[in-house]
């Protein structure tokens, strides 16, 4: 339903509408070869492949970067000093200050 109210779809849905799509133009111009291969490149090649290789790349970087969010904040809760959860996590001093203080449950530390 989240989906649906943000008027976007899900990956997997994408993929069944790509391959349903594809399969109905195969069938309506099968007498046509010039313009059934036309049809295929766009419908299931460059043009679609792109948009789901995009939305696949997005959800990984989003994923990355909340896994990175959760262990500096874990690593904060066990008493890392901000410039170690920053080496380890591969981000800036910034950025892990940011993450803490974005979170309320955060401002203070959980250990000496």
């Amino acid at each position: 339903m989240e989906a649906e109210e943000s008027n976007q779809i899900s990956a997997y849905t994408w993929s069944m509408i790509r391959d349903m799509s594809k399969k109905v133009v195969e069938n309506i111009v099968k007498k046509y070869e010039n313009v059934r291969e036309g049809v295929a490149e766009v419908m299931g090649g460059k043009v679609l492949e792109y948009e789901g290789k995009r939305i696949f790349n997005e959800g990984r970087k989003e994923g990355f970067n909340e896994g990175q969010k959760s262990i500096a904040l874990n690593l904060y809760r066990a008493g890392i000093p901000v410039e170690n959860i920053a080496q380890y996590t591969e981000v800036t001093v910034e950025q892990v200050e940011k993450w803490i203080f974005s979170d309320e449950s955060e401002r203070k530390p959980l250990a000496a």
